[in-house]
């Protein structure tokens, strides 16, 4: 399979000549532009299921984070095919860790710098004081970049989630501590003794995913991230006529009928006891009167 699907990707050594180079830039580009539109399919289209109530809660916390790491695994995929895998494979695992450090820390400093407002008192600014005037805001002035003086606050599961994130890590150790100790050694001597490790670390960390996803759906209840997400999708559905108003409400309709229900049951059950209230009232008055009971 992987001599079929290796056919399908040009060896950049054949380009030769003048225009060698624009050629090469040419099926980057290429290649680029088919993932670049495939992740964006597979991100409309998981986020669809959103508007499925009994599923909005999994796939906000567990489908959609899979499905946008398919076309990092592809390039990895695709980049251990051939007859040098051991040498391509690094191009491949070399991008998806670059990938992965940029959205730890680029995204993550912009978030905190846009995010960013006065921190007075051991708190952050975000509700407006009752004495302020009307020049108050969140951040005075804006061009403030103090380190001690301006802050954001974050959710609960920010800090749950940056520990998970630090245990999960310490996972590699399992095969990067063998290859330290193999570090010079042949190839074939290396893998040998590596080997054993490897099939370790890749149970762990399988497991520990796995282990991931259970508490990520458990949680998801609980997430406003998610419920923010579902509620975003659901305006644009709204927007674009995919839904209605009432499959937007339907949550809140589902609740109202439920309620209906359980105040009919509960009436229904009070009516019940009230009659039998009534009767035994009855033959309880017969009874004192001499008359036979009813």
């Amino acid at each position: 399979m992987g001599d079929v699907l290796g056919k399908l990707f040009i060896e950049p050594s054949t380009l030769t000549g003048e225009y060698g180079f624009v050629q090469v830039l040419f099926l980057g580009f290429v290649y680029g532009y088919i993932l670049f539109n495939a992740s964006n399919m597979i991100s409309d289209g998981s986020e669809l299921l959103l508007l499925v109530p009994s599923l909005a809660g999994l796939v906000g916390s567990v489908v959609l984070p899979i499905l946008g790491a398919v076309p990092d695994g592809a390039i990895v995929l695709f980049s251990g095919l051939g007859p040098n895998a051991q040498e391509e494979l690094k191009v491949g695992v070399g991008a998806l860790a670059g990938s992965t450090i940029m959205l730890f820390t680029i995204p993550w400093f912009l978030s905190i710098m846009g995010g960013r407002v006065n921190y007075e008192d051991g708190k952050c600014t975000y509700t407006k004081p009752r004495v302020a005037g009307e020049e108050w805001s969140k951040l005075m002035p804006e061009s403030n970049f103090s380190l001690t003086g301006t802050a954001v606050e974050c959710e609960s599961s920010i800090a749950v989630n940056a520990k998970l994130v630090m245990l999960t890590a310490l996972s590699y150790f399992i095969i990067q501590l063998p290859a330290f100790y193999c570090r010079g050694e042949p190839i074939k001597i290396a893998a040998a003794f590596e080997n054993g490790f490897a099939l370790a670390g890749m149970i762990v960390t399988f497991v520990a995913f796995c282990l991931y996803l259970v508490y990520q759906a458990r949680e998801a209840s609980k997430s406003k991230v998610v419920k923010d997400l579902i509620m975003e999708k659901k305006r644009s559905a709204l927007d674009g006529g995919l839904m209605n108003i009432r499959g937007v409400m339907y949550e809140a309709f589902l609740l109202d009928e439920m309620s209906r229900s359980q105040a009919a049951a509960a009436m229904q059950a009070g009516g019940a006891a009230v009659g039998g209230h009534g009767r035994a009232s009855r033959t309880a008055r017969v009874s004192l009167l001499g008359g036979d009971s009813l």
